[in-house]
């Protein structure tokens, strides 16, 4: 749909990015790259992950070995996400 984008790996219920940053900062935009990969994931499935799943989004920083984890259910509100991916899926063939 986006043309590939995908987080690094999946451990339990964690969709995590792995950053080799010189900068330790959780960035907006790698918030942003999260939550991506994590409506794809919700749109499209992950092969060996069953839908619902995903709990938690995390980057590691493996410059500095710092991991940090943020639950979804601090970003959203379940009951607004089958509205977020109609309009992401709109949006993304525009």
């Amino acid at each position: 749909m986006v043309g590939g984008a995908d987080g690094d790996l999946i451990i339990d219920d964690t969709l995590i990015d792995i950053k080799t940053t010189k900068h330790l900062t959780f960035e907006r935009e790698f918030f942003n790259q999260l939550i991506g990969y994590y409506v794809l994931s919700c749109i499209g499935g992950i092969d060996d992950c069953g839908r619902g799943k995903i709990k938690h989004v995390a980057i590691y920083y493996a410059r500095y070995g710092v991991f940090h984890r943020v639950s979804l259910a601090e970003c959203h509100k379940p009951c607004d996400l089958p509205k977020f991916l109609r309009w992401f899926q709109k949006r993304a063939r525009a």
